[in-house]
C-alpha cells in the first residue's frame, strides 16, 4: 500500500511541477536520475541545505565548498517521482522542483486471455498508457486495452508508459491461456499477517463465512512488485477453523485466464495448534470498547472474564472451540480471560481495552503541533494502526509522506520548514490494507515575530516599511504625540503586503510604531521624533544647500542624468549646521536636485523639498496659427530642468491697416505644464492680422522676452481647371508664392494683394493633372499642395421626350466643380453650374428631329473657353413593352378588365380588337399607360397595340386578355347528422367540388351562384372540405365544416308553486335555466338516460324563462317556457 501511495504523490508532483513557473533557485541543478539508481547527485550553492522526498520520507544533506552534493537513497529511484527542495535565506523553503527518473521501472502490460471475440490487456502501473501493435494497427489506452478478433492475427507487441517511462516490449501469443501469479504463506510477523505475491497494484479481496463472529470480507492490495503482508482482520486458527475461506484478484478476466489454484478453493496455512501452554487465541488482535470479545479455544474448557473485578462466564464453548464474553463496560481499561478445565483454572492471560474513539467521536491521535519553527512531527497513534501516512497541503505544496508506528504505536517524520500549510494524519492496519482511515488535521502556526519596522517622512505623510514577512500581511499600529501633549492612534484596518501610510504627521512630532503578525506577534516598537530642518534661500544661481537641523544628523541630496544617480552626503556639526556643494554635481550635467534627505536612525529617513526662488524670465515659442484659428499655443522651459508655470501672458494683435488691439489672459493650464493654450476673445485669424506678439509673465514676476507669429491661410482655394483653358486660378493668403506644374511643365505666380492668383499654362485637357503648391516662408510652417484634374463635358443626350437633355462630366468629390455652362436655344442663353458627375435639364419645348443645341463653356470670370454644338437625331424604333398585362387582376377595378404597358416615355398607343381601334392614350414620363376597358372582354378576340415615338417611329404586337381573379370563398348552410340536402353559394357558372372522406363530389353553380347536393344523413363531426373552380381553372379558397349533432329538449310544465324541474336530454349535455334577461338561474348536467332534474326558485305567473342545452360537436337547442298558475 505504502508504494502505491508514492505513485499518487509521483503524479501529483509531477502535475504540480509542469503548471506552475520554475522557483527553484537558478543556481540548483541535478544529475539525470534512472529508476534503478540509488543515488541523487547535482550542484547548488555551497552551504545550500537541501530536502528530497523519496517514497514517502524526507532526506537531507548540504552542498559542499564546490557546491556539489548527494543523496543517498535506502532503496531503488523506481519509477515514482522524487521531490527536491532548497533553503532559502530566510529559514524556509522554495516551492522545490520534481525529478522523474527515467528507464524501464515497472512491468510491461498483462495480458488477460479472451473475453468473447476481444482480447483482453491491462497495465500493471494505474494511469499509465498502453500501446499494442497488433496486425500492422496501433491500438492505445489508458490502463486497459481490449484488441478486436482480427482474421490471420495470432500474436501482438505491447508496451506501458508512464510520464515517459518505458516498460520492455512484450510479445503475446494470442493463442495461448495466460497464467495469474498467486502465492500465500505465513508472516514472520504473526498469526494475523498474510504474506503473498500476485500482479501489481491488484486487490485481493479476502472472503470469509458469513458467520457471527467473522466479517464477510476484506480488501489488501499488492504493491508495485505484487508483493502484499497484509493483517488480517482474524487470526489464522480461527479462519482455518471455518474453512470456508477464499481468495478473489479485482481482475476481468478471460475465457483462457488460468488462474491461480488459492483462488479456487479454501485456503489453509500451516500454523502452531492450540495446546495447554496456550490453549486461547482471540477473534481479533486487539481488544477494542466498541466490540465484543470472541476467539477460540480447545473444545472442552470454560472461559470466565475479569473486567473491573467482575468475575463472569462467557458462552459455552462450542464444538469448534469458539467462545463468546460479549461486549464490555464503556469505562473498562483491561480485561482477564481465564481458561478452566473441570472447574480448576489453567490459564490467565490479560488483555489492554484499546478506546477506539474519544467523546466526540474522533480517533484518539496525539501528536506535535506543527509551528514555522518546527521541521519534526511527532505522535503517537492507536496501536492497531502500523501504517501512518501525513499529507501536507498548501497553494503550490503538497506532498505525502509515511511512516510506520513502533510497538508503543509512536511515529516520527522530518519535513522542510514552512510558515504556513496544513498536515493531515491518516492511518492504516500493517502493509497492505486498501484504505486509509483520517484521524486528525492541523495548521501550521507561524510563530515568528516580524522584522523591525523603519520609515520615512515627507512633506507631511509618514510611510512605515514593514521589511520582508513571507506569508499575510503584517498589520501596522502608529501612535503619534504632538509637542502640546496631545496624541493620535492609527490602526491599520486592511493590512498591506509592504507599507503604510499616515497623513498629517508634523515636524517635531514624536511617533511610536510597531507591526503584528496575522497570529498576534509582535514586532520591536520603534520611536522617533520628526526633526525640523531650516533651509536657506536658494536661486538657480545657488551651488550649495545650507541649513540647520538636529547635530550630528547625516544630510544628503541626489542628482539625476538620464539614469544615472549621484548622492552627495554630508553630517550636521554639534551646533546643527550642514552644507551640501554640488556644483560639481551640475558641472557633470547632473539635474538640480529637488529634495534633501536626513538620515534619523539606522533606516529611517525624512525629506525636505528644495524650493528655489526664481529669478529666470520664461522662454517662449509659439506653434504656427493659421486662418480660422481662435486661441495661441505656446511651448515654454526655463534653464532649470522643469517646465514653466505661467501666471499670465500678454498678447497683441497687428493689423494690416495699421490698428491694434492688446488683451490679458490668464493661465489656467495645471502646474509645470510644458504646452499652454489660450483661447482669445471676440479674434478670429484672417488676412488682416498682419501678425501677433506675445508676452509671458511667470508667477515670480519674470517676463519673457516678445515672441512674434503671422498666422497662414491653410485652406488656398483653386478655381475648377477647364478643358482648353490656359489660365489656372485661384484665392489664398496674400504675398505668398504659387507654383503651378502641368505635364511636367513649372508655371509660376503670387498672391494678389485682393486675395487671388491667376497664372498662365498650356491649354490644358480632359482629366490632365494639375498641382498647385502654396509657399507663405515663415518658419514653421510647411508648403501646400493641392492637385486637381482638369474638368470637362464628357457626353451630352437626350431623352424619348426630346425635351431633357443629360450632361455628363468627370466631376466628383476630389474634383469638386462647378462647371460654368450657358446652354443656348432659340437665341436664348439658359446659365447651368454642374456640381455633380451627370445632371438632367428640361428644355423649354421639345426638339424637333435632327435639330442642334449650342453649349458654351466659360472660366470663373465668365470668360468664353469653348462652344460644344449638339444635334439629336432619332432613327431607332420604340421597343416593345418592359412590362405588359391584360387581365382582371386589378382588383381596385371590380369585374372589368384592364390593359396596362410599359414602354417609352411620351409615347403614343392604340389597342385594337380585330383591327379596329378600340383606345388611344400616351404615356406618361416613366412609360407607362393604363386603361379600363369600358364593356365585357371577348377572350377569343384578336386583340393588338401600336407604339409611335415623337418622331413618329412604330412598333406593333399581339396582347391575350386573360381572366385570373379565382371565384369567392363557397358559403353552406349549417350540416346536421339529419341534412339530407347540401346546399351553398360563390360565383355563378362554377363548379363546386365536395370532399367527404376519400369521396368528392362534384356539382355546378346556377346563374346565381347557388348550388345544392342530395345525400345520405352523415355522422356527427365527419369533415367535409369545399372549394369552387371557374372556366379559367382558377380555384377559390378552401371551406371547412363539421357535421353537427341535433339535440334532443323536453321539460315539464311549470306553475307558480314549481321548485323543481325535470325533463330529459342528450345525454352529457348542460342545461341552463336563464331569464328573459339571459341571467343564469340554475344549472345541471343530463345523465346517461337522457334524464335531467334541477331545483328552481318559485316564479310568478307569466314570467318568461328559457332552457337552454349545450354539448361539443352539437347544434345548441333552446325552449320557451312560460310560468302558468
Amino acid at each position: 500500500m505504502k508504494k502505491m501511495n508514492y505513485m499518487i504523490v509521483a503524479l501529483v508532483l509531477y502535475i504540480l511541477t509542469i503548471s506552475m513557473p520554475d522557483q527553484v533557485r537558478a543556481e540548483l541543478n541535478h544529475s539525470e536520475v534512472m529508476a534503478g539508481d540509488r543515488q541523487v547527485v547535482g550542484t547548488a550553492e555551497p552551504g545550500q541545505e537541501l530536502m528530497l522526498l523519496h517514497r514517502g520520507a524526507w532526506l537531507s544533506t548540504t552542498a559542499k565548498s564546490d557546491g556539489g552534493f548527494k543523496f543517498d537513497l535506502p532503496s531503488t529511484a523506481g519509477h515514482e517521482a522524487l521531490f527536491l527542495k532548497s533553503k532559502k535565506k530566510d529559514g524556509f523553503y522554495d516551492a522545490g522542483q520534481s525529478i522523474v527518473p527515467k528507464g524501464n521501472a515497472f512491468a510491461p502490460p498483462l495480458y488477460l486471455g479472451r473475453n468473447g471475440k476481444e482480447s483482453l490487456f491491462r497495465s500493471v502501473l494505474p494511469d499509465s498508457e498502453i500501446h499494442l501493435l497488433a496486425g500492422g494497427n496501433l491500438f492505445e489506452g489508458m490502463g486497459s486495452v481490449s484488441l478486436p478478433e482480427m482474421s490471420g492475427v495470432d500474436r501482438a507487441y505491447v508496451y506501458s508508459s508512464y510520464f515517459g517511462i518505458k516498460s520492455e516490449t512484450k510479445e503475446i501469443i494470442l493463442g495461448e491461456k495466460p497464467v495469474i501469479p498467486f502465492t500465500l504463506q505465513a508472516s514472520e510477523v504473526g498469526r494475523y499477517y498474510l504474506k503473498g505475491n500476485t500482479v501489481p497494484y491488484t486487490k485481493i479481496t479476502v472472503t470469509y463465512a458469513d458467520d457471527t463472529y467473522l466479517p464477510r470480507y476484506q480488501t489488501i492490495l499488492s504493491d508495485e512488485d505484487g508483493d502484499f503482508d497484509a493483517r488480517l482482520d482474524y487470526p489464522i486458527e480461527l479462519i482455518n477453523q471455518q474453512k470456508k475461506v477464499t481468495f478473489n484478484l479485482s481482475l476481468q478476466g478471460g475465457e483462457g485466464v488460468v488462474l491461480p489454484d488459492a483462488l479456487k478453493k479454501t485456503y489453509e496455512l500451516k500454523v502452531p495448534v492450540l495446546s495447554g501452554t496456550d490453549p486461547l487465541i482471540l477473534s481479533k488482535e486487539f481488544v477494542t470498547s466498541d466490540e465484543r470479545v470472541t476467539g477460540y479455544t480447545i473444545p472442552g474448557n470454560e472461559i470466565e472474564i475479569v473486567q473491573n473485578g467482575e468475575v463472569r462466564k462467557c458462552s459455552p464453548v462450542q464444538v469448534d472451540g469458539r467462545f463468546d464474553c460479549g461486549e464490555l463496560a464503556e469505562d473498562t481499561k483491561t480485561v482477564e480471560i481465564m481458561t478452566k478445565k473441570n472447574a480448576i483454572t489453567d490459564y490467565k492471560k490479560k488483555f489492554k481495552v484499546y478506546q477506539v474513539k474519544d467523546e466526540s467521536g474522533n480517533h484518539q491521535v496525539e501528536w506535535t503541533n506543527p509551528t514555522s519553527d518546527s521541521d519534526v512531527l511527532k505522535g503517537k497513534i492507536d496501536r492497531r494502526f502500523a501504517d501512518v501516512q501525513i499529507r501536507f497541503s498548501y497553494p503550490r505544496d503538497n506532498y505525502i509522506m509515511q511512516t510506520e508506528t513502533d510497538e508503543e504505536g509512536r511515529f516520527e517524520v522530518k519535513y522542510p520548514k514552512t510558515i504556513a500549510g496544513t498536515f493531515s494524519v491518516f492511518v492504516s492496519r500493517k502493509n497492505g490494507t486498501a484504505d486509509y482511515e483520517h484521524v486528525d488535521t492541523k495548521e501550521v502556526k507561524d510563530v515568528r515575530r516580524p522584522p523591525t519596522p523603519t520609515y520615512s517622512y515627507r512633506s507631511g505623510k509618514l510611510s512605515v516599511y514593514k521589511g520582508d514577512f513571507s506569508g499575510s500581511p503584517l498589520r501596522t499600529q502608529v501612535t503619534v504625540m504632538h509637542p502640546d501633549g496631545t496624541f493620535e492612534f492609527f490602526k491599520e484596518e486592511y493590512p498591506s503586503s509592504f507599507q503604510y501610510d499616515v497623513i498629517g504627521i508634523k515636524k517635531e512630532d514624536k511617533i511610536i510604531l510597531k507591526t503584528i503578525s496575522p497570529t498576534g506577534i509582535e514586532s520591536q516598537t520603534v520611536e522617533g521624533t520628526i526633526p525640523a530642518i531650516d533651509l536657506d534661500d536658494l536661486t538657480e544661481e545657488s551651488m550649495k544647500v545650507t541649513g540647520r537641523t538636529i547635530p550630528l544628523a547625516k544630510i544628503f541630496i541626489t542628482s539625476y542624468k538620464d539614469r544615472e544617480m549621484k548622492n552627495l552626503e554630508t553630517t550636521s556639526d554639534g551646533h546643527g549646521k550642514f552644507t551640501i556643494d554640488y556644483s560639481s554635481a551640475l558641472a557633470e550635467g547632473f539635474s538640480f536636485p529637488n529634495e534633501l534627505g536626513l538620515k534619523i536612525s539606522g533606516n529611517n529617513i525624512m525629506y525636505e523639498e528644495l524650493k528655489i526662488r526664481d529669478v529666470t524670465p520664461p522662454d517662449i515659442s509659439i506653434l504656427p496659427v493659421k486662418y480660422g484659428d481662435r486661441s495661441l499655443t505656446l511651448k515654454v522651459s526655463k534653464l532649470i530642468n522643469k517646465p514653466e508655470d505661467l501666471a499670465r501672458v500678454k498678447i497683441k494683435i497687428i493689423y494690416r491697416d495699421g490698428r491694434t488691439s492688446e488683451q490679458e489672459e490668464r493661465d489656467v493650464v495645471s502646474d509645470y505644464e510644458s504646452v499652454h493654450e489660450f483661447r482669445l476673445r471676440d479674434i478670429t485669424f484672417s488676412s488682416d492680422i498682419v501678425k501677433v506678439e506675445v508676452t509671458a509673465i511667470d508667477y515670480a514676476g519674470n517676463v519673457s522676452e516678445p515672441y512674434s507669429v503671422v498666422p497662414f491661410d491653410m485652406n488656398p482655394q483653386i478655381d475648377s481647371p477647364l478643358v482648353n483653358d490656359t489660365h489656372v486660378r485661384g484665392k489664398g493668403q496674400i504675398n505668398t508664392k504659387v507654383i503651378v506644374e502641368t505635364e511636367g511643365k513649372i508655371f509660376y505666380g503670387t498672391i494678389k494683394d485682393d486675395g487671388t492668383f491667376d497664372v498662365g499654362v498650356d491649354k490644358m485637357k480632359l482629366n490632365q493633372k494639375v498641382r498647385v503648391e502654396v509657399q507663405d516662408g515663415q518658419s514653421g510652417n510647411k508648403p501646400i499642395v493641392m492637385e486637381r484634374l482638369v474638368l470637362g463635358i464628357q457626353s451630352i443626350s437626350l431623352k424619348s421626350d426630346r425635351k431633357t437633355v443629360t450632361i455628363k462630366t468627370n466631376v466628383d468629390k476630389n474634383n469638386p466643380g462647378p462647371i460654368r455652362i450657358y446652354m443656348i436655344l432659340d437665341n436664348v442663353e439658359r446659365k447651368i453650374n454642374l456640381n455633380r458627375s451627370s445632371k438632367s435639364y428640361s428644355l423649354p419645348r421639345s426638339l424637333k428631329n435632327h435639330e442642334s443645341v449650342k453649349f458654351r463653356v466659360v472660366s470663373a470670370k465668365g470668360e468664353k473657353i469653348e462652344d460644344i454644338v449638339k444635334k439629336f437625331s432619332d432613327t431607332t424604333p420604340p421597343a416593345k413593352p418592359a412590362r405588359l398585362y391584360f387581365d382582371n387582376s386589378d382588383h381596385r377595378v371590380k369585374d372589368k378588365y384592364v390593359f396596362f404597358a410599359r414602354v417609352e416615355p411620351y409615347a403614343s398607343l392604340q389597342l385594337m380588337k380585330n383591327g379596329k381601334v378600340v383606345f388611344r392614350g400616351n404615356t406618361d414620363e416613366f412609360g407607362n399607360i393604363y386603361y379600363q376597358v369600358a364593356e365585357p372582354v371577348d377572350l377569343k378576340a384578336t386583340w393588338s397595340f401600336r407604339i409611335t415615338d415623337l418622331v413618329g417611329l412604330s412598333t406593333t404586337g399581339r396582347v391575350y386578355p386573360k381572366d385570373v381573379i379565382p371565384p369567392k370563398k363557397p358559403t353552406m348552410t349549417t350540416v346536421t347528422t339529419q341534412s339530407t340536402t347540401l346546399s351553398g353559394s360563390t360565383n355563378e357558372e362554377s363548379k363546386i367540388y365536395i370532399v367527404i372522406g376519400e369521396k368528392t363530389l362534384t356539382t355546378k353553380t346556377d346563374k346565381n351562384g347557388k348550388f345544392s347536393f342530395k345525400v345520405k344523413p352523415l355522422k356527427i363531426n365527419t369533415k367535409l372540405s369545399v372549394y369552387a373552380k371557374d372556366s379559367s381553372g382558377n380555384q377559390s379558397d378552401l371551406l371547412s365544416v363539421r357535421v353537427k349533432g341535433v339535440q334532443t329538449l323536453k321539460v315539464s310544465e311549470l306553475t307558480t308553486k314549481s321548485s323543481i324541474i325535470t325533463g330529459t336530454g342528450t345525454p352529457g349535455a348542460a342545461i341552463v335555466l336563464e331569464s328573459v334577461t339571459r341571467q343564469t338561474i340554475a344549472k345541471t348536467t343530463v345523465d346517461n338516460k337522457g334524464n335531467f332534474k334541477m331545483k328552481i326558485p318559485r316564479q310568478k305567473k307569466g314570467v318568461v324563462l328559457y332552457l337552454v342545452s349545450t354539448k361539443s360537436s352539437y347544434l345548441t337547442r333552446e325552449t320557451k317556457i312560460v310560468i302558468k298558475k
